[in-house]
């Protein structure tokens, strides 16, 4: 069955309740009406007024809602929630409702003229655009279709929406009903006509014939009710036997896509057949059907009643859902399921909430907090089909919100492997259970991983790289494959490396030699761990060190070399010794500068590398010399020796020099004379030509005590042309002879007396010959004084 043989049904349906109705006056006592003809002067139907003292005087259905109207007047719909169960407001005289549209008729106060007609809902076919006009008195809608058809008070139909085909404008209608694709009414006389599409369904050319004074249709058939004997007759498209009808007189009947349902008459008991809904017990006065429902107004209390398809609630406004399912730590906010009700009526709610929920209104709020099911009652008494429901409010276990994870070690360490267990949560702190098995445990950490052993984990070792040497927090991520929560838990992992320490090889070194830095990582038990040598920077107190890597240069400076290394944030120091360099200059100090002769001076020597530093004192290993021969030199000193032969009268220098290999040091000693005066004597001051005198020279000190023979030593010179032969003088003449002894730069003289020869001697004739002999006698004695000087020379030196 198509949508729109479903809705002719309904519209059928529809109309043949407003004909029962509507159409003819409500009667105390219900009796067959009397055969109709047609009015030889047309004139509008009776007044009609709502009966008093009831809650609602009209019901119709549509596809899956209602729609009612009250005492007064003004429309209510109930079921799906779409723009057609939404009336607005206003006051109607009577309802039609369609597939996904409703329309109404308004009462302005006079129903005798008619009113205009109003829709809402759906306009996608043009069924929202009602005619123009205030004469409508009776309207008709297709349960499972689009068009719409209203009889104006001239008993003339206009039709709008769905398919075009439309009754005659010629005929006079007492009755419509609407299927999907087609309409059939009652004429003013009693016998029906149909239009629109017949296909297979021959609904427009099988309609009886007859006088009926009760129509409806549904998708693909209708029914009327036979005004003589009040049985029911169908035709259409026969599918589970809906066209069978049933046996008796009836009043009022309705259809839906599987059947109808009649009000038996006089009994207004209720009687259906096909496969749609059975009847419920009581009577009615008229009734309606829908897609898959019936809805009925009761005669005696004139309520509504309405059963069969309630999937959106047209059949029982209420809860559309006898249960809310909420969950422990999930946040909910939610409505209280209400099927859809137009306008909405007022509402009760009663009963106690679950744990950490708040209503305000049909608003519910919260996050539940702990496992219970409490109910609400809702109710509402201000509707035409009033109601009162249990709302069963139940909460569960929620789902894992978050984990907390528990390690064998606390406070791990790099490298350490612990167990693990894993405890879940829901959003609220309720314990979901153990979830150490499905447990996934991922760390932002390099290196961190889940062993394959059951519970275990593995801190990253020590990357010495990485320079971790504090505790260094690992967000650890707890999840499962059973879920997609996740959680993230710090793990404080403590550094395997808890001090470092530091060497250098070798401890002491010459100047600009070099050394090895070696440091190393001790765990908190003071094993050594790891060696971070090639990962550590190393420094020196000295800044004119020079380190490339782990090589210490060192600088020209010698001592103690204080070299750091840090790592992370722990270091180490120590020290590295530099030492002198080779020996390259030496230093030669006497304890003092000047001197006299025959003293002594001590010498001291220290020595230097090439950058100056001090090799300490070598005066032991030295080897000294002296620019003036004689000075006699010893391991640690110097001693001026007093040396005639050199006539040092005055202050001399002498070169001391100090050598250790090829290295030396010399130094100016400035010497005071031993003799600083002479004095001189001859063996005689009177003597005769051919005598020979000895000169003698003592050498005298600066405080005039004579010190030195210097006989031996000075220059004997003669202010005449003696003979002088060392210090021996043979005078040749006479005359005074001054005698000179030179001793440096001291000198001293003596005067000699020189006579002639006696002049017996000259007389005798040997004058000649004894001045020759004289003669002969001065050389041999001058020979003999020359080769004595020698020989004391010698003996002094």
């Amino acid at each position: 069955m198509n949508r729109r043989g479903v809705l002719i049904v309904l519209g059928l349906a529809l109309f043949v309740t407003f004909a029962g109705a509507v159409g003819a006056p409500a009667q105390a006592a219900v009796q067959a009406p009397a055969a109709h003809s047609a009015p030889t002067a047309v004139h509008a139907p009776a007044a009609h007024s709502a009966p008093t003292g009831v809650s609602a005087n009209s019901v119709v259905a549509g596809a899956y809602y209602s729609c009612g109207l009250k005492v007064g007047g003004a429309a209510e719909c109930w079921g799906a929630g779409g723009g057609q169960s939404t009336p607005p407001s206003g006051s109607f005289y009577v309802l039609a409702a369609g597939y996904d549209f409703a329309c109404g008729i308004l009462d302005d106060g006079d129903t005798t003229d008619g009113g205009a007609i109003t829709c809402w809902g759906s306009t996608e076919f043009g069924q929202g655009t009602a005619p123009s006009g205030s004469d409508f008195i009776q309207i008709s809608a297709a349960a499972e279709g689009e068009q719409v058809c209203a009889r104006r008070v001239d008993w003339t139909v206009a039709c709008w929406g769905g398919y075009t085909d439309v009754p005659s404008t010629t005929d006079h209608f007492y009755s419509i009903a609407l299927g999907t694709d087609f309409g059939c009414g009652i004429l003013s006389g009693g016998s029906i006509s149909c239009w629109g599409w017949d296909g297979s369904y021959h609904v427009v050319s099988g309609a009886p014939s007859g006088s009926y004074d009760h129509i409806a249709a549904s998708n693909t058939y209708a029914c009327a009710v036979s005004s003589s004997d009040r049985s029911i007759s169908c035709w259409g498209q026969d599918l589970n036997s809906r066209l069978s009808s049933p046996s008796g007189t009836f009043f009022d009947m309705a259809m839906t896509n599987a059947g109808g349902c009649g009000i038996q008459y006089p009994s207004r008991a209720l009687t259906c057949w096909g496969t749609g809904p059975s009847a419920i017990s009581g009577t009615y006065l008229s009734i309606t059907g829908g897609f898959g429902h019936y809805c009925a107004l009761g005669s005696s209390t004139t309520k509504v009643a309405c059963w069969g398809d309630n999937s959106s609630g047209q059949v029982q406004p209420g809860l559309s859902s006898g249960s809310v399912n909420l969950l422990t730590g999930v946040a909910a906010n939610f409505s209280i399921p209400l099927t859809h009700i137009s306008p909405a009526p007022s509402i009760s709610v009663t009963g106690t909430l679950p744990g950490g929920l708040s209503r305000t209104g049909l608003q519910v709020s919260g996050t539940p907090t702990t496992v219970e099911t409490q109910t609400l009652t809702v109710s509402t008494s201000s509707s035409i089909i009033p109601f009162e429901q249990n709302l069963d409010l139940v909460v569960t276990l929620g789902p894992v919100a978050s984990y907390t994870l528990r390690l064998s070690d606390p406070t791990p360490v790099q490298g350490e492997t612990v167990t693990f267990a894993v405890e879940a949560f829901d959003g609220v702190g309720n314990s979901v259970g153990d979830f150490t098995g499905p447990a996934i445990l991922t760390s932002d950490v390099p290196g961190d991983a889940q062993g394959s052993a059951f519970g275990t984990f593995t801190f990253a070792g020590l990357d010495p790289a990485a320079h971790v040497t504090s505790s260094v927090v690992h967000t650890i991520t707890v999840g499962s494959y059973s879920n997609s929560i996740t959680d993230d838990v710090p793990v404080t992992v403590s550094p395997l490396v808890a001090s470092v320490h530091l060497t250098v090889n070798p401890t002491s070194a010459a100047v600009h030699g070099t050394a090895a830095a070696t440091l190393v990582g001790l765990n908190a038990g003071g094993s050594q761990v790891a060696d971070l040598t090639s990962y550590s920077t190393f420094t020196s107190n000295k800044p004119a060190d020079s380190i490339t890597g782990d090589v210490i240069t060192l600088s020209a400076e010698t001592g103690t070399h204080q070299i750091s290394a840090s790592y992370g944030t722990l270091s180490d120091s120590t020290n590295l010794s530099a030492t002198p360099g080779p020996l390259a200059t030496l230093e030669l100090t006497p304890s003092a500068t000047t001197a006299n002769t025959g003293g002594a001076l001590s010498l001291a020597v220290e020595g230097f590398d090439a950058d100056g530093n001090t090799l300490g004192g070598l005066t032991s290993s030295a080897t000294f010399s002296s620019s003036v021969a004689g000075d006699q030199l010893s391991a640690s000193g110097i001693i001026f020796t007093f040396d005639p032969s050199a006539r040092a009268t005055t202050s001399t220098v002498h070169t001391v020099t100090a050598t250790i290999g090829a290295v030396s040091d010399s130094v100016d000693i400035t010497v005071a004379p031993l003799v600083t005066a002479v004095t001189v004597e001859v063996s005689a001051t009177s003597a005769f030509i051919g005598d020979t005198v000895t000169v003698t020279v003592e050498g005298l000190d600066s405080h005039g005590d004579p010190v030195a023979d210097l006989s031996s030593d000075v220059v004997v010179t003669s202010d005449q042309n003696d003979i002088v032969s060392g210090n021996h003088v043979t005078f040749v003449h006479a005359s005074p002879h001054v005698i000179t002894a030179t001793y440096g730069t001291l000198s001293t003289s003596k005067l000699v007396e020189v006579s002639p020869l006696p002049a017996a001697l000259g007389s005798t004739g040997a004058d000649i010959v004894l001045p020759l002999g004289v003669m002969i006698l001065l050389l041999a004695l001058g020979v003999l004084a020359l080769l004595f000087s020698r020989y004391r020379a010698g003996r002094l030196s």
